[in-house]
């Protein structure tokens, strides 16, 4: 009987082990990002405030898209969570300039996916601008 139970708890313990602690796109990992954010780029030194709309997915990939109504640019997200970092790229058409544009970002993502801050890179028409960005659901 002792034996029997030493046994089961053995498994028991083994189980617990494999079971591991989620990892980014599994439900219950704290760094997922999931839904509507809205916030502000800030390029060059000009506050463009924004919306994203974005999912995590199964192994962290990110996708999803933003929206600067005052610019009427909107465009597509694609990226990936690491740990506590979300790194992106975001694709658009600037309809004033005609030009396409790439963002390139390294942002922190808060505990729960509540919030995102970091730096942000913008290549549009041959010209280069930095920029920071600030978002919460």
């Amino acid at each position: 009987m002792r034996i029997r139970r030493l046994a089961s708890l053995v498994a028991i313990v083994l189980l617990a082990a494999c079971a591991g602690t989620p990892g980014p796109g599994d439900p219950g990992y704290l760094y997922n990002l999931a839904g509507a954010y809205s916030g502000q780029f800030v390029v060059d030194g000009q506050a463009l405030p924004a919306t994203l709309q974005i999912e995590t997915l199964p192994g962290g990939a990110v996708q999803g898209g933003f929206n600067i109504p005052m610019m009427g640019i909107g465009g597509e997200i694609e990226g990936e969570i690491v740990a506590d970092r979300f790194t992106f790229t975001a694709s658009y058409t600037n309809p004033e300039s005609g030009c396409d544009g790439v963002a390139v970002s390294e942002a922190a993502i808060s505990e729960s996916g509540a919030s995102i801050r970091g730096q942000i890179e913008v290549t549009e028409c041959g010209q280069f601008l930095s920029g920071t960005l600030r978002f919460s659901r």
